[in-house]
């Protein structure tokens, strides 16, 4: 059954139904899926609500009606006005002769007769077949004809108003210009739904529904599965190992499964200067801490912590050689090293500026410029002495000295060599007052004004002050400080910083966090981390309030027949029991008590022995997906005919098809839980070709410990599988081996079998001509393993009758009410065979697909 995709529903998207099993889940969406479309189509109405009308003739339509296709809900029935013409006469009859056949003038009446009194009365007859959307005319004489009104179609018994869709397949309409009695094609890309949850954009072409090719995306909103969509079924989810995020920032999350686990990240980060924790929400906090500590460098002594790093030593290791021209430092591993630079240096020429390192040697620069910019003198230069100057005859110059110079840098002094005068101007623009205590010095109206400058650092363990001279003057201070943070104590200044102890805040308990807020100080914070209570008689350790806390480990091992006990520090201990009365779970044992350990009873009761032959135990059961060979069998022998319609072939026979992915995903846990054994018994097993008989029969397990999947275990027979006389109820005859080809069964056996439906609803049904067609494997003559097909027909009327059956409280819990399941398998499921030989189809057939491998059938 498909989980239908919202585009193809006037509801909103499928609600998601979490059961018993994952697998659930997409079953019970399919449901509600189809429900939920189901609701917006009108009721279901399977019935023909035409009925028989007297000398009825055939309805004038068109063509032959055929049957439907698929099996879906009807569209609900329309409605219009009743507007067949009055035909009954205006005027009074003629008078007549009594006895003497006449007209009444009622089109509706027949065998019209002269009455007693002269009056002309006849039979009444109705034409009137029920459909709204035919018109039912009289002939007078008995007979009727059906016209179908305009606007209207009728197709396989039901009217539909024209562009009304088929309710057997989706790209199906009525179309009355095209024909009023066969279904029309839909456009080419209109939506349908091919009956896959696995596809999007299903859409029509010449009346078939095709795939999508979009795929569905299957997302349970969980990070740690990942989705598939298994075609014909729906979504599974499959756990995976991918990141996830539990919210918890001190723990590193991981997948398992399922799940998102977290284990404690390590916020040990290496450095001597720093305490850490660790916070949920922002994880790792770490907390500067004082003292001594080694920057790893030799070339440095006294390293000491400031604010959390490894500050080096206020002395070096001194490398210097005396040369300019090379580079002196200290490796922290190889020590001092020396290499060439290209660094500024003095060749001894004072009339050289620029001199430069090359190769470890000085060169001398450029020429010395001595212009002194003196207006006054003449300048040249001394190699050893550098430049001198000597006066010149200049008319403003006084012994060299120019008498225009006022000593102001805000003004701009020059002498007018024309008549011997000075001449002053101002300008603006950046100047030097001469005082370090000033910062961004500028001219103003002729004089040089600067801002104060600040040399206060913010730290309590400097003394900041200026000296006009050496600018800002800092003195390193001693002695006690505060640092704003009650996490230290002892804090004092050292080297210019305030440091102390970190105070430790630890208080032993691995239930609690213990950080330090630099406000409110040491803090208490119970966490739900796991940990161990030393205890071995507990489980699940968790941290609750501060303390260790376990569940008691109960050490159950599901065994009535054992003492079950927890002793520190030994741990669970089981003791076998003996005598104490225990319940094997065989119906027919007698008084089972426990013998060392295990629950026997006396089988004397089990009074049906087992017909002689090799045993097989069912381990997997499933309906066939669909119609086609190795889904199902061909039940009625007629090649000409499959289901279910538009996914079959070959005559093979599977109306039951569409309920696989509802039935599938209980019938395998059912058989690995053991509430499913079913074996089959070989009476008079021979591999020469000739005939003998199958038998069937639910059973229980001897040793409950026994591996009924895999492995060959002792069975004891139900014995509701026999009769008064000890046969057995489910017998198939005309078993046949051939090679490894197996046969049995056909028209006129029955095979009883349970069929869960759903969590909690059960079936008993019964499988008319039930066939058995498969492979046997065997080794030295005996049987080591079989698998094949049980096929049959089961009436959908008792399947009906086997869900009301149910108790109305099973569906209490369920998404859908008992009569909402009851429809949808009318709408999905559709009689395809006739058991009962009346022509008449009136039994669903159904494709078993089985796996079977040896068993036991223990005697006393």
């Amino acid at each position: 059954m498909k989980a239908m995709k919202p585009e193809h529903c006037s509801a909103t998207t499928l609600p998601r139904v979490r059961l018993r099993r994952a697998g659930q889940v997409l079953l019970m969406a399919g449901w509600l899926g189809l429900l939920s479309c189901a609701s917006t189509e009108g009721d279901f109405n399977l019935s023909d609500t035409g009925g028989d009308t007297p000398h009825e003739v055939p309805d004038i339509v068109e063509g032959d009606l055929g049957a439907p296709e698929e099996t879906a809900p009807r569209p609900p029935e329309v409605t219009v006005p009743d507007t067949t013409e009055d035909t009954s006469p205006d005027t009074a009859p003629e008078p007549c002769i009594p006895g003497e056949p006449c007209d009444d003038g009622d089109p509706c009446t027949r065998d019209d007769r002269c009455r007693a009194d002269g009056t002309c009365r006849g039979e009444p007859y109705s034409c009137d077949d029920g459909r709204p959307c035919t018109e039912s005319i009289c002939d007078g004489v008995g007979f009727c004809r059906h016209e179908i009104r305009p606007g209207f179609c009728l197709i396989d018994g039901h009217c539909l108003e024209n562009d009304a869709p088929s309710p057997y397949d989706p790209c199906l309409i009525c179309r009355v210009e095209t024909s009023r009695t066969r279904w029309s094609f839909k456009s080419d890309g209109a939506p349908c739904d091919c009956g896959d949850p696995c596809t999007v954009g299903d859409h029509c072409v010449d009346g078939e529904c095709v795939p999508g090719d979009e795929e569905y995306q299957c997302d349970d909103g969980n990070p740690c599965t990942d989705g598939v969509c298994v075609p014909w079924q729906g979504c599974v989810f499959e756990y995976n190992n991918a990141d996830c995020d539990e919210g918890n920032a001190c723990t590193i999350n991981y997948c398992f499964d399922g799940e998102c686990h977290g284990r404690p990240i390590d916020c040990d980060d290496g450095n001597p200067c720093t305490s850490y924790t660790c916070d949920p929400e922002s994880g790792c906090v770490y907390t500067p801490i004082p003292g001594d500590c080694d920057d790893n460098d030799i070339c440095t002594v006294g390293s000491r912590c400031v604010d959390g790093k490894c500050v080096e030593g206020f002395q070096a290791l001194n490398c210097h050689d005396g040369n300019p021209c090379t580079t002196n430092v200290c490796d922290p591993i190889l020590g001092c090293i020396q290499s060439y630079n290209q660094n500024s240096c003095n060749t001894g020429d004072a009339c050289t500026v620029g001199d430069r390192c090359f190769e470890g040697e000085c060169l001398p620069g450029e020429p010395l410029d001595c212009d002194d910019g003196n207006e006054c003198t003449n300048h040249y230069c001394d190699p050893v002495t550098g430049c001198y100057y000597e006066f010149n005859d200049n008319p403003c110059c006084v012994n060299g000295v120019s008498i225009c110079d006022d000593g102001n840098p805000c003004t701009i002094n020059y002498c007018d060599l024309e008549n011997g005068e000075c001449v002053s101007e101002y300008h603006d623009g950046p100047c030097d007052d001469g005082d370090l205590c000033t910062v961004d010095s500028h001219c103003m109206a002729g004089e040089c004004v600067g801002v104060p400058r600040d040399c206060d650092d913010g730290n309590p363990c400097t003394l900041n002050e200026c000296d006009p001279i050496r600018g800002c003057v800092e003195t390193l201070l001693t002695g006690p400080c505060d640092d704003g943070n009650v996490c230290t104590s002892n804090t004092v200044c050292r080297f210019g910083a305030c440091v102390g102890d970190l105070k430790d805040c630890d208080d032993g308990n691995f239930c609690t966090d213990n950080p330090c807020d630099p406000v409110e100080g040491c803090l208490t914070i119970y966490n739900d981390n796991p940990c161990d209570d030393q205890l071995t008689c507990t489980i699940n350790d968790r941290c609750v309030e501060g303390v260790c806390v376990g569940e008691p480990d109960p050490c159950d091992d599901g065994n009535p027949c054992t003492s079950d006990e927890c002793i520190e520090p030994q741990g669970c201990r089981y003791r076998p029991l003996s005598g104490i009365p225990c319940d094997d779970g065989i119906d027919c044992t007698i008084d089972p008590v426990c013998v060392d350990g295990v629950c026997v009873g006396d089988p004397s009761g089990c009074v049906c022995p087992a017909p002689p032959g090799p045993v097989l135990k069912i381990t997997s059961l499933q309906i066939g997906a669909n119609g086609h060979p190795g889904s199902g069998l061909n039940i009625d022998n007629n090649m000409n005919t499959c289901a279910p319609p538009g996914r079959c072939s070959e005559g093979i026979d599977n109306s039951m098809a569409p309920i696989e992915g509802i039935a599938n995903p209980e019938i395998g846990p059912a058989l690995e839980e053991g509430s499913i054994m079913l074996l089959f018994q070989h009476d008079g097993f021979r591999t020469d070709g000739g005939e003998y008989v199958l038998n069937a029969f639910t059973a229980d397990l001897v040793d409950e410990s026994c591996d009924h999947q895999n492995a060959t275990c002792d069975y004891i027979l139900d014995q509701s599988g026999f009769d008064e006389d000890c046969n057995p109820l489910i017998q198939l005859a005309g078993a046949r081996v051939q090679g490894t080809s197996f046969q049995a069964g056909g028209v006129g056996y029955n095979f009883i079998f349970e069929l869960p439906l759903m969590e909690g609803v059960d079936l008993t049904l019964t499988l008319y001509n039930a066939t058995i067609e498969g492979t046997l494997t065997t080794s030295g003559g005996q049987i080591t393993g079989m698998s094949g097909i049980l096929g049959g027909a089961v009436p959908k009327a008792l399947l009906l009758e086997a869900i009301d059956a149910v108790p109305d409280e099973t569906f209490d819990d369920l998404p859908l009410t008992k009569d909402a399941i009851k429809s949808l398998l009318e709408m999905l499921i559709r009689d395809d065979i006739d058991i009962s030989g009346d022509g008449q189809a009136d039994a669903a057939s159904i494709g078993l697909i089985f796996e079977a491998i040896p068993a036991n059938i223990f005697e006393d």
